[in-house]
């Protein structure tokens, strides 16, 4: 009897099994390509996005095409990719050799680096003359606010709580000044 209820869930087990493999490669296979669906789905783009998404498809294509077992992708190539990936509406979905966040990650370095490069110094800090300084000193002296003298009375002395930016601004450089990271002080 106990044999007899093995089998029968044994049986069982293996018709579930058998569905839910067939499920699988339903739900995984790709779908058939039909030219007459494929051409209506073409028709309300434009020309411009047909051609973004056919260089987008063929970079990947050479990506692929290449002789080495799993290629890498150069700069040449993300940057073909970043560049092209706007002009296709359904990126994400035709986009097989790279995640989609790592292409988001690549736009946004991109960015870092752009921005890096704008900002940086084009040459060295201008020094102010000494007689600019002794200027300066004796203005914040005799009027703590920066304002007239008329309407020193309402200040709230929001000059006078920073003596360390008024005085970094005015003292002169360390002869070495260490290059702070930018995520934050050092440890």
């Amino acid at each position: 009897m106990f044999n007899h209820l093995v089998r029968f869930a044994k049986r069982i087990w293996d018709q579930v099994a058998n569905v839910a493999q067939q499920l699988f490669r339903h739900v995984t296979q790709p779908a058939v390509s039909n030219p007459v669906t494929g051409t209506l789905a073409d028709l309300p783009r434009s020309r411009a996005q047909l051609l973004a998404e056919n260089a987008f498809l063929r970079q990947q294509l050479a990506v692929l095409h290449r002789q080495t077992k799993t290629p890498r992708l150069a700069w040449r190539d993300r940057l073909s990719l970043l560049l092209l990936a706007p002009w296709v509406p359904n990126w994400k979905s035709i986009l097989p050799i790279v995640q989609p966040e790592t292409l988001l990650r690549w736009h946004r370095a991109g960015f870092q680096l752009f921005w890096r490069f704008k900002s940086r110094r084009h040459g060295p800090a201008r020094r102010l003359d000494a007689e600019t300084i002794d200027l300066i000193q004796r203005l914040a002296r005799e009027n703590p606010c920066g304002a007239p003298s008329a309407s020193a009375k309402n200040c709230s002395g929001w000059v006078s709580t920073w003596p360390s930016a008024r005085s970094r601004s005015i003292a002169e450089p360390p002869a070495h000044r260490p290059r702070l990271d930018r995520r934050g002080p050092p440890s």
